[in-house]
């Protein structure tokens, strides 16, 4: 399959993954969680202490932190999707191949921080939150890098389409 027809079904399988995710499944895991936040925004805010994510993760609940391993699975295909696309079209957008593996890294840094916010809900275990807030850093440092990446190769092809057509 070439290029192209691999990322419009990336994209299609991303806006459907979306449009499920915050359609269905978020809705349920507020309602699970007690209506708090996710774990993954407190991560990044900085303006939250170590201390307010750990009486997050405890504020959830026995049910809502059980409900975390559904959220977990859920995030894991979040990451496998928007890996894909973001892959496929940093590969199309780019001519250095190396740029394209940055979502890897990405999906790297964001299963690890799943894995350490999981243990930590089940586990109430709170030794992890730093890890986990360490890791979703690097997972946003690598996520604003693709899509700055993204935008510039947009702007690249329109700017040079718009030349050619001149």
């Amino acid at each position: 399959m070439e290029l192209k027809k691999q990322i419009i079904v990336a994209v299609i399988a991303y806006i459907a993954f979306m449009a499920y995710f915050m359609g269905v499944f978020l809705p349920t895991f507020t309602e699970n969680v007690g209506g708090n936040e996710m774990v993954d925004s407190y991560l990044v805010d900085y303006s939250k202490s170590i201390a307010d994510i750990e009486n997050l993760v405890l504020d959830y609940g026995e049910e809502g932190r059980a409900f975390m391993t559904n959220f977990f699975i859920m995030d894991s295909i979040y990451v496998i999707i928007s890996v894909t696309l973001f892959h496929l079209l940093l590969k199309w957008l780019t001519t250095n191949k190396y740029l394209s593996y940055i979502p890897f890294l990405t999906g790297t840094f964001d299963t690890i921080e799943n894995i350490a916010v999981l243990y930590t809900g089940l586990s109430l275990n709170m030794e992890f939150i730093g890890l986990a807030r360490f890791f979703a850093t690097a997972k946003a440092v690598c996520l604003f890098s693709s899509i700055i990446i993204i935008v510039v190769g947009l702007v690249n092809i329109i700017r040079n389409r718009n030349k050619t057509a001149s």
